[in-house]
């Protein structure tokens, strides 16, 4: 009987180990390299590329009235980008759009959002709307994720999709591995994977949009997130454990009552 419960206790524990994994939701965090979450209310070590931005409230702002661009040092090619994005979806459609510039070997003048960004990088685009072809009517909003070449400014469109469901607070965590491929997550979700490996050194992080949107808690780190654990397989696995439990206690009730 004392071995059958050496094995329940075994099982038990590696039951709970496989909760917290669950709940965690990845097998590993990487070593932070930078981040800022604005709570001493200002945003020293980035550079406003144009217009203007305040952190007054605990969030990075833009404040004025025209499209603003604001960049971080950076040299993390590889690695997580985590962060928090305010989409404020009544706004006027055009002054909708969101930059944010996960690589970046330069930050250009920007006095729109229309003009090239940078020479070289990676860009992921929040657009409210998507216009469809031989139709006066706009499409649903999109993310789109553009690889600058040489200050092309026929960006090339890596990733263009749909996504319906805006919130307010909307969380990024973007990873891309050592081989160049990328994993797109929103508020926990895996939207989209694709590799892309033209681009492998960087200076900035940066971010860009209209008033009335807002970003918060930037983490930068330089190890690539592991796939999330699949809620269903562990409770399959633990359910399994369960299974096995109560087999041996029978097993070990039934030798007893002999």
């Amino acid at each position: 009987m004392e071995s059958a419960c050496r094995i329940i206790k075994l099982v038990t524990i590696g039951c709970c180990f496989l909760l917290l994994l669950a709940f965690n939701g990845s097998f590993c965090s990487g070593s932070v390299v930078w981040s800022d979450d604005f709570n001493d209310g200002n945003f020293t070590g980035w550079t406003v590329d144009h217009g203007s931005f305040s952190a007054t409230n605990h969030l990075l702002e833009v404040t004025g009235s025209e499209w603003a661009v604001i960049g971080h040092p950076s040299t993390v090619v590889s690695g997580t980008w985590s962060f928090d994005v305010r989409i404020n979806s009544s706004l006027d459609l055009h002054y909708d759009v969101i930059e944010i510039y996960l690589v970046a070997d330069e930050l250009l003048s920007q006095t729109d959002w229309t003009d090239v960004p940078m020479s070289n990088g990676y860009v992921i685009n929040y657009d409210p709307v998507t216009w469809i072809m031989f139709s006066d009517e706009p499409g649903p909003p999109a993310i789109d994720i553009h690889r600058f070449t040489d200050a092309d400014v026929n960006a090339y469109d890596i990733v263009h999709f749909a996504f319906n469901e805006i919130s307010e607070w909307v969380h990024f965590d973007i990873t891309r591995d050592i081989s160049g491929t990328f994993s797109l997550y929103m508020n926990g979700t895996l939207y989209y994977q694709f590799t892309d490996s033209t681009h492998t050194t960087t200076a900035y992080f940066g971010l860009a949009s209209f008033p009335g949107h807002a970003f918060d808690n930037i983490v930068v780190d330089n190890t690539p997130l592991s796939t999330p654990i699949n809620p269903f397989i562990i409770g399959a696995v633990i359910a399994l454990v369960i299974i096995v439990i109560v087999i041996i206690m029978i097993v070990m009730l039934r030798r007893r009552a002999r």
